[in-house]
């Protein structure tokens, strides 16, 4: 008799061993959330438990049932998404009244019967996606003025096509530095989550309807991840590297890249999405800006907003579960950077060196506190919490702002949404269901993410509006057979620059590539 034989007898039934050990799985789950109840209605549940799976033959029974329960939740969190906005702002009132973002509904996949089951759920689907996933981008590590790097992946929508006079004139490796230089659609600036780049299940989707509306896309990516190092690699005196790690409160970063793409995007018009700490971040860096913001129309998805609510949410929320989850994404992904961080602080800033203290944190909060508050020498938890927010800087802003949450989010929780900040410029819409940048439609499988749908149909119709004055006259002078590209600004006389570090196609070598190969450093 085999092993499978002896655990599933010919008439279905599972063994005492399996049937005790599911027994145990309860029971444990019982006793961990401190399940009390005097008429042991616990219990009994148990017992109806061990008496259904008990028999492998009831299975589709189960399965059949879940199907139904899960297409059932699906109809009842169909809800339209409610939207808050000032009604002195006519685009918002005309925007509801004659675009599809009133009739838009996300309908959740059949089993993603909630917040919880999107999150436990998400890594599964995004691998799956990430297999059948075919998006092409292009690799730009782009040096920062404190000597820290930063990937840029540009995505060229091959829906839309841009004569380049002067293509011939060139040879082939100008021709490819300069591809998606020289269009003048309109360009989407995505900035992903915590741990998150351009190969994110989130920022697919991004992509996927962004090329669907023809718009191109650059996904800017945090200093120390997707395979770049903390300093660029030539630079060797301390006072020209960078032993900083990103993190909520940092807009800086955003502001360069930007700046960047501005010079090498001259004649295209430029938007911004971000997801999870994007959204914050993106937030944040439209509101400093202000009315000198280069962007269009902007929108925030899954924001986090008040950085101090959402950390209190995060510690004490299902018993600081999801605390744990994303302290220990944060760490695996950080681990080497923060060894080189510790090895360029060894000389001159010694009390900055985390060592062992890293294996001593376990959630992220923890990590916010004890890594990335001690890197950047940030001396009160307080301040950060309030410069990492953008709660409270919501008023500064000058250009349309969408924010888009889900009431059932896990991570944030619905408490922080700010419904008494939405100031004139700012639009919030907030689904019944969909999790934290979950969002999955499907009736069998989940086929797609719904978030971008309203999101572009937030900034198409902007987009089409035109309503948007420009901020003042910018003339350029740049060439593509350079690595250094000026911007004048006619109205303060500054000039900045931007200097490409490196440039290749994204494939899966790419990110060591760029940070290991001399000879891809153009100085």
């Amino acid at each position: 008799m085999t092993q499978s034989e002896s655990l599933i007898s010919s008439d279905g039934f599972i063994s005492e061993q399996l049937q005790d050990l599911l027994k145990a799985c309860l029971t444990f789950v019982k006793q961990t959330f401190a399940v009390q109840d005097e008429n042991n209605i616990s219990d009994k549940f148990i017992e109806l438990l061990l008496m259904i799976f008990s028999n492998v033959f009831n299975f589709p029974i189960i399965f059949t049932l879940i199907f139904i329960y899960g297409r059932v939740s699906s109809f009842y969190q169909a809800k339209r998404t409610k939207y808050y906005f000032q009604p002195s702002n006519s685009l918002f009132s005309e925007m509801l009244q004659k675009s599809k973002l009133t009739q838009m509904r996300y309908k959740p996949w059949t089993y993603a019967f909630n917040g919880h089951w999107q999150a436990v759920l998400y890594p599964a689907v995004e691998t799956v996606h990430k297999l059948l996933s075919n998006f092409k981008l292009t690799g730009e590590v782009l040096a920062l003025s404190d000597g820290g790097q930063i990937l840029l992946d540009w995505y060229v929508n091959p829906n839309v096509t841009t004569e380049n006079p002067d293509e011939e004139s060139q040879d082939e490796t100008q021709q490819d530095v300069g591809a998606h230089y020289t269009r003048k659609n309109p360009l989407v600036v995505i900035v992903p989550g915590l741990t998150g780049d351009s190969t994110n299940l989130y920022v697919q989707s991004t992509l996927r309807e962004a090329e669907k509306h023809g718009y191109d896309a650059v996904v800017v990516n945090y200093r120390c991840q997707a395979g770049v190092k903390p300093t660029v690699n030539h630079i060797v005196t301390y006072s020209q590297q960078s032993p900083h790690i990103y993190h909520g409160a940092n807009t800086t970063d955003l502001q360069e890249a930007i700046e960047w793409i501005m010079d090498v995007r001259t004649e295209s018009e430029l938007y911004g999405v971000g997801i999870s700490l994007g959204a914050g971040i993106l937030a944040n860096y439209v509101a400093k800006m202000k009315d000198d913001c280069p962007l269009k129309a902007a929108v925030s998805v899954g924001c986090y907003y008040d950085t101090e609510r959402s950390m209190n949410h995060l510690k004490t929320y299902w018993f600081g579960v999801y605390d744990y989850i994303l302290g220990l994404f944060t760490k695996m992904t950080n681990q080497e950077t923060v060894q080189i961080i510790d090895g360029l602080n060894a000389k001159h800033n010694p009390d900055r060196i985390i060592g062992a203290d890293y294996s001593k944190v376990y959630r992220l909060t923890g990590f916010i506190e004890n890594i990335v508050m001690k890197i950047q020498g940030i001396k009160n938890y307080k301040d950060y919490l309030l410069e990492s927010s953008c709660t409270h800087r919501l008023k500064d802003v000058k250009i349309p702002l969408f924010f888009l949450s889900a009431n059932d989010d896990p991570i944030f929780g619905n408490k922080c949404i700010p419904y008494d900040q939405c100031h004139e410029n700012i639009l919030i819409g907030v689904t019944k269901a969909g999790g934290h940048l979950g969002y999955f439609e499907g009736l069998v499988l989940p086929h797609k993410q719904w978030f971008p749908e309203p999101s572009f149909e937030f900034l198409n119709f902007v987009r089409d509006q035109g309503r948007l004055d420009p901020q003042g006259s910018l003339s350029y002078s740049y060439s593509l057979t350079q690595t250094e590209i000026k911007r004048k600004s006619s109205q303060n006389g500054l000039v900045q620059f931007g200097k490409i570090v490196s440039n290749g196609s994204l494939d899966k070598d790419l990110r060591k590539r760029c940070i290991s190969t001399p000879n891809l450093l153009i100085d």
